[in-house]
């Protein structure tokens, strides 16, 4: 079905100007994009009709995340059932090297904690992917386009983790978030439930077969984390080097430290080593795979490189770069970690 509408010479303007840059391929395609967008829109508000108030205060920063507000709002009530953490049998207390960020994370929380909200203690793990999925994808995008503008470097992209690309690479990204950053399970050769994802790892949801399906469940530290406010999420400013607030930072620091031994072993590693002079990339995959026998060269690469990610987001580590060369150093705020992980 074919309909005409009349737009202003200035949206016509605008309109041509992203589908020449290339972020998308016609102008039908950016209409059609922001027909479905705005349905979007329209079908989550008629299924959370109380979140109108929630919205952030802030105007024109906060502006660029209207079309996901209603599934990544601080949820409306506290009232949200939760589920017990998976045990060590069931998911790893390591984060693995792929898991380079928790940005990514807090989106899946704050997705999950609105969901269980309307739908009880758990609910479909397949709604929860898709969902999350979408919301990642629609806030990563806007975040790649101010990280170009801002111009930050490869490490300091706010995008990062979040399932931006377009085009022969969207699908392999959206399966990446889902797989990573919302959860999957599996099963080993002898039968024994084991569940992926940095949510699980972190203890923030529990996966489970419930009649027939898999279903996810939040816990209560993964709720916690899920209320705490976030600059991006609740001001729209994106302005930080970190997206998280000092609360948050301070909050999944101490939680590793306390909940999750073998991750805060290597935190603990990593950082006495870049203290104690050992702070490039080559030298510090070399001591990481010393960590676990079964690690390769390229497993330890990996971990060390989903790390540094992941502490450079929270502000712990900084990197400089002279020509093609990188070494490391903790901020103070990452000195101050270091003493809280060494006691």
């Amino acid at each position: 079905m074919r309909y005409v509408v009349d737009i202003s010479p200035e949206m016509v303007d605008e309109i041509l100007k992203h589908t020449k840059g290339g972020k998308y391929r016609t102008v039908q395609d950016f209409i059609l994009t922001a027909v479905q967008n705005q349905l979007y829109v329209v079908e989550r508000r008629s299924d959370f009709p109380d979140q109108e108030s929630l919205k952030p205060a802030s105007t024109v920063q906060a502006d660029i995340l209207q079309p996901q507000i209603d599934l990544l709002v601080i949820p409306a009530t506290r009232d949200v059932k939760t589920v017990d953490p998976p045990d060590g049998s069931k998911a790893s207390d390591q984060l693995w090297g792929q898991f380079n960020r928790f940005f990514p994370v807090k989106v899946t929380m704050r997705v999950l904690a609105n969901i269980l909200n309307e739908n009880g203690m758990a609910c479909a793990l397949k709604d929860v992917q898709e969902k999350a999925a979408m919301e990642a994808q629609r806030i990563g995008q806007e975040l790649e386009r101010i990280d170009d503008r801002m111009d930050r470097k490869r490490g300091d992209r706010l995008s990062t983790g979040l399932p931006f690309a377009k085009g022969r690479d969207e699908y392999k990204a959206l399966t990446r978030f889902k797989m990573h950053f919302v959860g999957n399970p599996s099963k080993t050769k002898n039968g024994e439930l084991k569940i992926n994802g940095a949510p699980a790892v972190l203890r923030f949801v529990d996966i489970f077969e419930e009649g027939g399906s898999w279903k996810i469940g939040i816990t209560k530290v993964g709720l916690e984390f899920a209320w705490m406010s976030n600059p991006i999420l609740e001001e729209g400013d994106y302005r930080g080097s970190s997206p998280f607030s000092d609360k948050e930072r301070g909050f999944l620091l101490e939680h590793i430290r306390q909940n999750l031994s073998s991750e805060a072993d290597l935190v603990k590693s990593v950082l006495q080593w870049i203290t104690d002079g050992e702070n490039t990339p080559p030298k510090l995959s070399a001591l990481v795979m010393g960590l676990d026998k079964e690690w390769s060269e390229n497993v330890a690469a990996t971990m060390r490189a989903g790390l540094i990610g992941r502490l450079s987001e929270l502000g712990v580590i900084a990197r400089s770069r002279d020509g093609v060369e990188v070494t490391y150093s903790l901020t103070s705020f990452g000195n101050d970690v270091l003493a809280k992980f060494d006691r």
